[in-house]
């Protein structure tokens, strides 16, 4: 009886410690399938989960052999963004009052074209930002000076930026084909001492079946 005890205590312990290194299964499959890591070198932080139109919204820092991501999942997909770990250790703060109303229907369609404007410009992809803005797209930058029409290359190369984060996002319809959004930018500028943090405003219209932006403003934040 003392050796099936023990025994049976021998093979709880084994499953008891795999289980303890391996929680939120659930999210760290996906993640793991989001940023091409193995899941036994996914470290999750971090992870809020809040309800909104009817869905759960999961938010959490993953980190894997030294790289860092700010992850997001909503109806069963796991969307992971390469930040540093200045950007990480920025995330876990305590969230601002207003969080992004993320799972609502405009809010799903808008958002996920801001990001492709963001990565398109970080990548210096001028095709690929320009296919996202109106013919007669309008832009104030954070210095103030107003710009008319897309951005040319020599503008691109003149304004790179490393990695982002966009937060505090809130996208609202203004009538059937235009959206206003706003949210704020955590942006690494190649060659600053410090991350960058502005708070944007842009006004996305639909022309024909897609959605374009037209006007863009982004302010400094302290």
């Amino acid at each position: 009886m003392m050796a099936g005890r023990y025994l049976g205590a021998t093979l709880w312990l084994p499953l008891a410690l795999l289980v303890a290194c391996v929680p939120n299964r659930k999210i760290a499959y996906p993640t793991a399938e989001a940023t091409h890591c193995s899941p036994n070198d996914i470290r999750l932080g971090d992870i809020v989960s809040r309800t909104s139109d009817g869905e759960i919204i999961e938010t959490y820092n993953a980190e894997c052999l030294g790289n860092h991501y700010r992850c997001t999942r909503s109806k069963g997909v796991t969307n992971c963004q390469l930040i540093t770990a200045e950007m990480a250790r920025q995330a876990s703060l305590p969230p601002a009052p207003s969080q992004p109303v993320i799972g609502s229907e405009i809010t799903q369609t808008i958002f996920p074209l801001i990001q492709q404007v963001w990565t398109a410009h970080r990548g210096g992809d001028i095709i690929g930002e320009a296919g996202l803005l109106t013919e007669d797209y309008t832009s104030v930058h954070p210095d103030g000076s107003f710009h008319f029409g897309k951005a040319t290359a020599q503008e691109m190369q003149g304004g790179p930026i490393g990695a982002f984060i966009l937060s505090d996002v809130r996208i609202a319809e203004t009538s059937p084909d235009a959206v206003l959004a706003n949210y704020i930018a955590t942006v690494e500028i190649p060659g600053a001492p410090k991350l960058s943090k502005f708070a944007v405003a842009e006004l996305w219209v639909k022309r024909g079946p897609d959605w374009k932006r037209r006007y863009y403003q982004a302010t400094p934040l302290p």
